[in-house]
C-alpha cells in the first residue's frame, strides 16, 4: 500500500499576525489565510534558522503548506525575504 503524499502548495504573503500555534498572512490578492504551525515547521530568515518568535508583523513570506483535514493548513517551511 502506497502512503499518500500530502499535496503541498506555496503561499506568500505579508505576516499580519503571529501567534504561538500559527500565524495569518495576507496575500496579494487582500485574502487572508491562516496557517498552523508544528514542531516540525522549519523557520528561515534571511537564509539562516529562525524560530516563529522572530517573525514579525509586514515581514514579506514564502510559506509550503500542506492542506489537512477540514481545508485547515499547516505551515511546513516559512522563509522570510
Amino acid at each position: 500500500m502506497q502512503k499518500k503524499e500530502p499535496k503541498t502548495t506555496t503561499i506568500n504573503g505579508t505576516v499580519s499576525a503571529v501567534t504561538d500555534s500559527g500565524l495569518t498572512i495576507v496575500d496579494s490578492k487582500k485574502t487572508e489565510h491562516t496557517l498552523a504551525v508544528t514542531s516540525e515547521t522549519k523557520v528561515t530568515k534571511g537564509g539562516k534558522d529562525a524560530t516563529l518568535a522572530d517573525l514579525k508583523a509586514n515581514d514579506i513570506v514564502t510559506i509550503e503548506a500542506t492542506k489537512g483535514d477540514g481545508d485547515k493548513w499547516t505551515a511546513l517551511k516559512i522563509s522570510v525575504s
